[in-house]
């Protein structure tokens, strides 16, 4: 049977490439959306964010009760990643929070020696000394750091030239910037390891800079890799040195920087490029079985000419730690929040489609190697009947609509013998709504991909809200108008709802505000359900035209708890919409200026998965709105890093009771060679089909039709 699906495959691609061939199957459309993921924010960008009033949700009004005393046991634990760095069982941590506040080009003459020749160059008096320094970190010049806020750092020296910039007066230092431990007390055993957090940002690496008749040129040198940085170690020295020979390298940065630009060619822009120009964390460990039973010194060592700055964190040397942690699956929902403010905050439950397996990423630590879920069987929620899956990640069978089951949980063990667990409290249910009766009362909570086990929060500075009008003050101050073509006028917010793993149906959206006044009952506001299209270059953009729009005005914006000035702003569609495609949820009206004051809540801590679904629209200055991303421009609650999150934004999602399967065209309930035959005939119609579109495109193309005939192959 496989055989004669191999060849039945490249008969329909082979019909389907000819078709191709002679249509353009890619038709683009005017969209008045634009979506842009990084930003250049300036120091007074900074400052900005920073003086922002951050304001609590209000607290819950029900602890909703009902949940089984086995699952309170499961209560999800909390998770920050890195937290378990500074255990009993790790015998040497530094992540140089220990910084005065005051001291140039400080390290911790107790923990480490510093060795360095930059003096020789650049005077430390005038705070340019690339030497190896404590700096705290603040999300914009560089990445935060991975724990506290403090992290070491080496800079790159640099060429100064005349003021009429055409003589050389200084050349760049020739950097060989070292700091050595203290020596680790403990014994090292065999299974511990050397871990750490860098960051690197090669500066020549990218750019070879001269001046010319006072023209100042700068191209990529892909051949010339300016820095380095080595991790080498000694054993049971009593002295620290910084001579090489007295040490064995163990670690070169060049080796993990040099691959990614072996492909660049002199002249090729590389200034958006994220993954060579993103200054990202890169996580390291160094096995130590050869210096078991030994003392050792550990030394990080510089070496750039005009080279790069590089960044250094959360140093540690233990046996591997692991820490177990997963998400949701896509295209499932969070219970919310209901329209009058009732919420479970402490274990929120989760809606599943029913009829439909569904995937369990983990988002463990990298210290973590081996894997062990345990999840339900069929139908039946008995823990002593549950399935066991040793993959990373975990293909949870399918329910009956109705059913309930506890959490998965993931147990995670490290080479060592460590080990942890994660799960999370409340339960999965299977189909229908985010219903549900406890006590005799029932109540219909929002289906939402906010995770209220989270942080979640409103926004403002002064007597100006962010997310809503008159935001011009605030954000006016963090985009550069003139240079993004913006008034700086929010004129209302987005929530991207990923692809659903089946199609689901509903007709109310409720957003949730902490403030809210308006000159007049009569303003009115909009809500729109767009087409969530997958750019490459931008990521996700709305679809110029929305599938459905609905309003609403400010006399039924509802202060359900008058103490807590909780608001709800409710919309509701003419007719109900089914989806089965991602979508943004687009609620504006926010540029009217009898608008004084909304502040919808969004969620201030990231997704374990590091997504992020809030969007702001704002208000261009030739006419139209333009979107970013909410996570690229606001700090979170504690003030500490961005918000990758989502607005507490709700519907009344409903998964039907029919199974869905996907690729399903005819609706059998299975996938077969009538459907592959009905989508092809759809491609060369110009047909669309929801069902279809497995990419999400707004068109069916080859692709969709390849997709599907691997569905088939696959079944």
């Amino acid at each position: 049977m496989i055989h004669g699906k191999r060849c039945l495959l490249a008969a329909l691609v082979a019909a389907v490439s000819i078709r191709a061939a002679a249509q353009d199957v890619n038709p683009t459309c005017a969209v008045p959306f634009g979506l842009q993921h990084k930003l250049t924010l300036t120091q007074q960008d900074v400052q900005a964010l920073a003086t922002m009033q951050h304001k609590p949700a209000p607290s819950a009004r029900t602890l909703i009760k009902g949940i089984s005393a086995k699952s309170k046991s499961r209560a999800s634990k909390t998770a920050v990643r890195y937290s378990s760095y500074t255990a009993a069982d790790t015998i040497h941590f530094d992540s140089f929070e220990d910084w005065d506040g005051t001291t140039w080009a400080y390290i911790n003459s107790s923990n480490w020696t510093r060795y360095s020749n930059c003096a020789d160059y650049i005077s430390e008096v005038n705070g340019e000394c690339p030497a190896w320094m404590v700096y705290q970190t603040d999300g914009q010049i560089a990445p935060y750091a991975t724990h506290g806020s403090m992290v070491a750092m080496v800079m790159n020296g640099y060429n100064q030239w005349s003021a009429d910039s055409t003589v050389l007066v200084t050349p760049a230092p020739k950097q060989d910037e070292w700091i050595v431990s203290k020596l680790i007390p403990s014994k090292i055993a065999g299974y511990n390891y050397l871990s750490f957090d860098i960051a690197y940002m090669p500066y020549t690496f990218y750019y070879i800079e001269s001046y010319e008749n006072g023209e100042h040129t700068a191209y990529i040198d892909r051949d010339s890799l300016a820095f380095d940085v080595e991790v080498m170690i000694s054993k049971n020295m009593r002295m620290p040195s910084n001579r090489p020979e007295d040490y064995r390298l163990m670690w070169k940065a060049s080796d993990d920087v040099a691959p990614l630009f072996a492909d660049l060619h002199s002249g090729d822009d590389i200034s958006t490029n994220e993954t060579l120009m993103g200054f990202h964390w890169h996580h390291v460990q160094i096995p130590l079985s050869e210096f078991e039973g030994s003392n050792i010194r550990v030394a990080f060592r510089y070496k750039g000419e005009n080279g790069g700055t590089i960044l250094l964190d959360n140093i540690r040397i233990s046996n591997l730690l692991p820490m177990a942690l997963y998400d949701i699956p896509q295209g499932a929902f969070y219970y919310g929040m209901s329209v009058d403010g009732y919420y479970e905050k402490s274990a929120p439950n989760t809606l599943l489609p029913a009829g439909v397996k569904t995937t369990w990423q983990s988002y463990s630590n990298s210290d973590s190697q081996a894997f062990e879920w345990t999840s339900w069987n069929k139908g039946d929620n008995n823990t002593s009947n549950s399935r066991i899956t040793t993959q990373e990640t975990l293909t949870a069978v399918a329910n009956d609509f109705g059913n309930t089951m506890p959490y998965p949980t993931l147990a995670v063990r490290a080479e060592g013998g460590m080990g942890d667990s994660y799960t999370r409290g409340g339960f999965v249910k299977f189909g229908g709504n985010t219903q549900w009766e406890v006590d005799g009362t029932s109540r219909l909570y929002g289906a939402t991909n906010c995770d209220l086990t989270k942080q979640y929060w409103t926004a403002s500075s002064g007597s100006n809200y962010a997310f809503g009008a008159p935001s011009k003050g605030i954000w006016e101050d963090i985009i550069d108008l003139n240079k993004e073509q913006l008034t700086g006028r929010l004129c209302g917010i987005l929530n991207l709802y990923e692809k659903p793993a089946a199609p689901y149906t509903f007709t109310q959206i409720w957003m949730p505000v902490g403030a809210f006044s308006t000159m007049t009952n009569n303003v009115k506001f909009s809500c729109d359900i767009h087409r969530a299209i997958l750019d490459e270059e931008k990521g996700y953009i709305p679809s110029a035209e929305p599938m459905a729009t609905t309003t609403c005005t400010a006399k039924t914006v509802k202060d359900h708890y008058r103490k807590t000035k909780f608001y709800s702003l409710n919309f509701e569609l003419p007719q109900p919409l089914t989806v089965n495609e991602a979508i943004f949820i687009y609620i504006h009206g926010f540029e009217d200026n009898n608008v004084t004051a909304i502040a919808p809540y969004a969620q201030a801590q990231g997704h374990d998965s590091g997504k992020n679904y809030a969007y702001l629209s704002f208000q261009r200055a030739t006419g139209g709105h333009e979107v970013r991303a909410l996570s690229t421009l606001m700090k979170n609650a504690n003030g500490d890093g961005f918000a990758a999150s989502s607005f507490l934004i709700n519907t009344d999602a409903y998964f039907p009771e029919t199974t869905f399967v996907e690729g399903d065209i005819d609706g059998d309930g299975e996938v077969t060679v009538d459907d592959i035959t009905t989508l092809i005939n759809y491609y060369l119609d110009s047909t669309f089909s929801a069902a279809g579109d497995l990419d999400n495109d707004g068109i069916i193309t080859v692709s969709d039709v390849t997709s599907l005939i691997s569905l088939y192959l696959n079944e």
